[in-house]
């Protein structure tokens, strides 16, 4: 599967994980941060502080302690968060992991 700009542009809800566009990807962090001004996409980042670039395209932080990443995204699975299950079942979710991830348990 692959994911172009343009469904980045569309997709209702983002998720980040381990995934700093601002710093990793200039490209994909302008583009988030378009939809999140033209369409309201809601951007949520699994990460261990909310970075100016999240805070920039008015995005939600899943805190966790570093290398928790993984942590908060089975409780998402397992359906820890409800709230947030209901949003990340939305058609046209992207779900976004960082290379750093792959280190992770």
């Amino acid at each position: 599967m692959s994911v172009t700009y343009s469904d980045l542009e569309k997709a209702p809800v983002v998720l980040l994980a381990g995934f700093e566009p601002e710093e990793e990807s200039p490209l994909i962090f302008l583009r988030l941060r378009k939809a999140v001004r033209t369409r309201g996409t809601t951007v949520l980042s699994v990460a261990s502080h909310a970075s100016r670039g999240l805070q920039k395209m008015s995005g939600t932080l899943l805190d966790c302690v570093p290398g928790g990443e993984t942590g908060v995204l089975d409780d998402l699975r397992t359906g820890a968060h409800p709230e947030l299950g209901t949003q990340l079942r939305r058609d046209g979710t992207i779900i976004m992991v960082g290379e750093r991830l792959a280190t992770a348990p």
